[in-house]
């Protein structure tokens, strides 16, 4: 027979998980039911705010094409794979998945594995002779994240650029990613 405190701990503890789990329970979406309004005596409404915001998911699947690089006299093999071209509006975002293969246990930098020089990708629209830079302030380079951002061998970093949207109704474009480079061919747009 259980102690009389033991029964009363279990009960306890048993009523705390119930309420716990009530209380996470509910709509996930967040958009179910009505928002509340406070029970308080001033008639003022409190509304749940609902935050969606999160992390892009980007699959490296979702590529397009692939191609392995290295800049002259330098020992970093880069893989590059590029993703479909996405329209939004009045802009068009690159995305480049850039994944540096070099020897030892060192990170380099996204400048590093791009030879420490400009690197503007250009989206080329041979059919209407139209070539489509980066939109920028002041910098000559891509708009990613963060400049600095470090990789080992074999880790992935992925970098972006914004682009004007196409002003004519094309399917694809080349993508210059750096001078010397073979140029990604026909790279789909998604609108």
């Amino acid at each position: 027979m259980k102690h009389p405190f033991i029964r009363r701990l279990s009960v306890t503890a048993a009523a705390v998980v119930t309420l716990v789990l009530a209380g996470c329970s509910g709509d996930s979406d967040g958009g179910g039911g009505e928002s509340g309004s406070s029970g308080g005596g001033g008639g003022e409404e409190s509304t749940q705010v609902v935050n969606d915001a999160g992390v892009e998911d980007i699959d490296l699947d979702d590529a397009v094409a692939t191609q392995t690089v290295k800049n002259p006299g330098s020992d970093i093999e880069i893989e590059l794979r590029v993703f479909p071209l996405e329209v939004e509006g009045k802009v068009q975002t690159l995305r480049i998945a850039v994944t540096p293969k070099f020897e030892g246990g060192d990170t380099v930098t996204l400048y590093r594995i791009f030879d420490q020089t400009p690197y503007s990708p250009q989206l080329v629209d041979r059919d209407n002779l139209k070539v489509y830079s980066v939109i920028r302030e002041l910098s000559d380079s891509w708009a990613i994240d963060e400049v600095k951002t470090d990789a080992a061998s074999g880790e992935t970093i992925i970098a972006w650029s914004q682009h004007a949207a196409p002003e004519d109704d094309v399917d694809s474009f080349d993508v210059l990613v750096k001078d010397g480079w073979p140029a990604f061919t026909d790279v789909p747009v998604k609108r």
